[in-house]
């Protein structure tokens, strides 16, 4: 006799191959639930330790592959976050400030320093509305598009898509913001997120283009998965740890060093990598 009974037993094993396909790219009720419940939780510490590793300063601009909902992104920008300065008073004399009464027009506004991109529509509409000040004053931009694409990354950052036979951006995606395509990062990270890409040496390459020489790259992701990840999900899905470091190595990447850190029973493995130049 079944352990479970056989209409159960189907749902179950139909369940699973979906919870697999939604890890990697959310989508639907079950995609917004994983999104809202899952990965803050199980994501949270490696966001944490992600961005303390890369050590943001104020002035840099940093893009997040696979920003999911947004926990990466709110991370980021407090890290960026310059301190308030001291305000000094005016010395005596000192005319008032007036508006500019004309010649000179006003500077173009910088671009976002923080990015979020994901190809999950879900989440790109999960980070935005996460985002929603942020995006609006300028600070962020979540967009969609595929580290994969056989076009390179341009295109999503400058608002076109993902290309490579990416869906175009959805509206909350298009409505996000828009980053400047050709302001380079001074930094990029993703967290539990490599062993999604099917062209692993193809998104190193599209990371490094629009990374600015001697930029870092950091993944922090956890080490359950290099051991048993194959055997719980899709066996197509490759985590191993030197496939990932030999396409980083194959797109031109250098000082490629890998660790093992403990983050209180979890025990995940940060992977540094900086663009030559």
């Amino acid at each position: 006799m079944p352990l479970l009974p056989p209409a159960l037993l189907t749902a179950v094993l139909r369940w699973v191959p979906s919870l697999s396909d939604n890890l990697g790219r959310p989508a639907g009720p079950l995609g917004w639930a994983l999104g809202k419940f899952l990965f803050p939780a199980v994501n949270a510490g490696m966001v944490r330790l992600a961005v303390d590793r890369l050590g943001l300063v104020a002035g840099e601009r940093v893009l997040e592959v696979g920003c999911g909902p947004g926990a990466g992104l709110t991370a980021a920008l407090e890290a960026l976050r310059p301190p308030p300065p001291a305000a000094a008073p005016p010395p005596p004399g000192a005319p008032s400030a007036s508006p500019s009464s004309g010649g000179t027009p006003p500077a173009a506004p910088p671009p976002p320093a923080v990015v979020g991109m994901d190809f999950s529509d879900t989440m790109v509409a999960m980070a935005a509305a996460a985002m929603r000040a942020a995006i609006a004053d300028g600070r962020v931009a979540v967009v969609h598009g595929d580290v994969c694409a056989a076009d390179g990354l341009l295109p999503a950052l400058a608002g076109g898509g993902g290309g490579g036979g990416a869906p175009a951006p959805s509206e909350a995606g298009a409505a996000a913001g828009v980053p400047a395509a050709a302001a380079p990062f001074d930094a990029i990270f993703h967290t539990n997120c490599y062993y999604f890409w099917p062209d692993k040496a193809g998104a190193c390459r599209n990371l490094g283009a629009v990374l600015r020489p001697g930029g870092r790259l950091l993944t922090v992701y956890d080490k359950v998965l290099d051991e048993r990840g194959a055997r719980v999900f899709s066996s197509d899905i490759v985590y191993r740890l030197d496939a990932y470091t030999d396409a980083l190595a194959e797109a031109g990447f250098v000082r490629i060093h890998s660790e093992d850190v403990r983050d209180g029973v979890k025990e995940l493995i940060v992977v540094v990598a900086y663009k030559a130049g």
